[in-house]
């Protein structure tokens, strides 16, 4: 009967190595309810194909939401993003707009972003062999009104970060880092 005789701080540290071992474990199960996909290029594609009008749906519900923008950001700098259906900034969107949200989502992509100069909306999948992804990007800055902007990062994606870029239909650009 050694565990008895053991002061009360030595009692303790199985107890707190036990509730650590647990709590890890309960984080995990967690964070593993939602698990991204992995898709082609092409896979990626159809997803937009066959489901235009959910993405513009999305693309007007994150774009148009002030809240999910201005409080669901780090810093003016930063970006505003959802990476799962159960995403703490889900508490942004009434009810309609989460079941949008939620519908893109059994997609499975990685993330949806709003751009931190609010000019696109990226949804983002993982590629086949999980080294990048394969971005959806919706220009939400009024294309016709700033075209040259529109221009000018297109440009940007191609030549600094070396994205393959292809204009799917007038509305959304498949961005593709390139091999």
């Amino acid at each position: 009967m050694v565990w008895c005789k053991m002061s009360g701080k030595k009692k303790a540290i199985p107890f707190i190595i036990g509730l650590c071992l647990t709590l890890a474990f309960i984080g995990c199960v967690r964070q593993n309810r939602y698990l991204p996909a992995n898709y082609t290029k092409e896979e990626v594609k159809d997803l937009y194909r066959l489901n235009p009008e959910l993405f513009h749906e999305l693309v007007t519900t994150i774009a148009s939401n002030k809240a999910f923008f201005e409080e669901g950001r780090v810093s003016q700098y930063s970006d505003a993003d959802i990476i799962s259906p159960y995403d703490a900034a889900m508490v942004y969107f009434s009810e309609a707009e989460k079941k949008i949200i939620e519908a893109v989502f059994e997609t499975k992509p990685y993330m949806i972003l709003y751009d931190y100069a609010c000019r696109f909306v990226k949804v983002t999948y993982i590629n086949e062999d999980n080294s990048s992804g394969y971005s959806l990007l919706f220009w939400t800055a009024g294309k016709n009104e700033n075209e040259q902007e529109f221009n000018e990062y297109i440009k940007h994606l191609k030549s600094l970060y070396k994205y393959e870029v292809e204009l799917i239909d007038y509305y959304c650009i498949l961005i593709t880092p390139k091999r």
